[in-house]
């Protein structure tokens, strides 16, 4: 999230993210919000070189659940 300022608080305004490298994955975001969080981003500095909607399945949240127990 390098490059973007004040980041943090105004990218929680569109629900739960994670942050890896240089990727932000946003989780539980209807599709009629992603343009208005791509101008956030640009408008904070960012640079969007791709979205990419993805449904989550029963199994990666199975997986993501198993994952978070062991911690």
């Amino acid at each position: 999230m390098g490059g973007i300022t004040g980041e943090s608080a105004a990218l929680e305004g569109f629900g739960a993210f994670e942050v890896e490298g240089e990727w932000l994955t946003f989780r539980g975001l209807g599709e009629e919000r992603v343009p208005e969080l791509v101008s956030e981003l640009v408008h904070r500095g960012g640079r969007v070189y791709a979205v990419e909607p993805r449904q989550e399945t029963l199994e990666d949240r199975f997986l993501e659940l198993l994952k978070e127990s062991d911690k």
